[in-house]
């Protein structure tokens, strides 16, 4: 069984949480079985951007180690640009994932954990120049909506996030999983705005 792991935080997007949690979760529907975890500085109730209270299930020293490392945006990940303890544990985490997804602005926490120095990424377009000043060894892929670099996979928002999500089960399960996910998601699968390894290999 796959662990996920979603980094939770006060001001988070409850839409770029749910999307990969809803698709993880659906894909265990499928027969692809994944331990999905809310992670958080502690297990205080988080308020997700909109007063949506979530109950983290492990903190920042209580899990040990998670395959997917998902990181939302959301308005309160400004705040955590400097929070040397935050930042400090989604270095070592987002290394040892098998695979790290970022949406929208989780791409300036995961800028500033020094998680996209020398990979191609793409944010929200609002997040474009603050991702630039926070992480200038990134290259960001402007216009894409879905930007994959070996085990980091980076998408501009929820909706992105969702089709990068199916993505990533095909990726540790079969494409076939992946198939069976997208269609109980009635999604469009593989995403149109998506750039692979391939892609941008010159």
């Amino acid at each position: 069984m796959k662990r996920v792991g979603i980094l939770v935080y006060d001001g988070v997007s409850a839409l770029e949480l749910a999307s990969p949690l809803e698709a993880f979760a659906r894909a265990g529907e499928n027969g692809a079985a994944f331990e999905i975890l809310l992670v958080a500085e502690d297990l205080g109730a988080v308020v997700a951007a909109g007063g949506l209270r979530l109950a983290p299930q492990r903190t920042l020293t209580t899990l040990s180690h998670c395959d997917v490392l998902v990181v939302p945006g959301g308005p309160g990940a400004e705040s955590l640009l400097e929070h040397r303890v935050l930042l400090n544990w989604l270095a070592r985490a987002g290394r040892n994932a098998e695979a790290l997804l970022v949406t929208g602005s989780g791409a300036l926490l995961a800028g500033a954990a020094g998680l996209l120095d020398g990979r191609r990424a793409t944010t929200h377009w609002t997040e474009l120049p603050r991702l630039r000043e926070i992480s200038p060894a990134a290259t960001l892929a402007e216009g894409a909506e879905l930007v994959e670099d070996g085990a980091l996979v980076s998408a501009t928002g929820a909706a992105a996030g969702l089709s990068a999500s199916v993505g990533l089960v095909e990726r540790l399960v079969t494409r076939d999983a992946a198939r069976r996910l997208a269609r109980t998601l009635d999604l469009s699968w593989p995403p149109e705005g998506a750039e692979d390894d391939e892609e941008a290999a010159p």
